[in-house]
């Protein structure tokens, strides 16, 4: 998976089987990736994405790139 095609609302899954939920709109543009609880009551993002596909977190890089994301599903849009 590349950064072009995450979708606003997807929901992904990493590596270790976490799920997060993708919303445009993170640094110059970017996506940021929600733990589904956050998503929910409207809480701080987890990551985010680049456009590069670095996943970063409180902008420290993690070990996961957008391509170790692989799509699960679609939540549903509540920002």
């Amino acid at each position: 998976m590349q950064v072009n095609e995450i979708h606003d609302c997807g929901v992904y899954a990493l590596p270790d089987g976490r799920e997060l939920i993708a919303h445009k709109g993170g640094r110059f543009g970017f996506y940021k990736l929600y733990d589904p609880l956050a998503w929910k009551y409207q809480g701080p993002a987890v990551y985010e994405a680049d456009a590069e596909g670095r996943i970063t977190s409180l902008g420290i890089p993690t070990f996961w790139r957008v391509e170790d994301l692989k799509e699960v599903g679609r939540a549903e849009a509540k920002r």
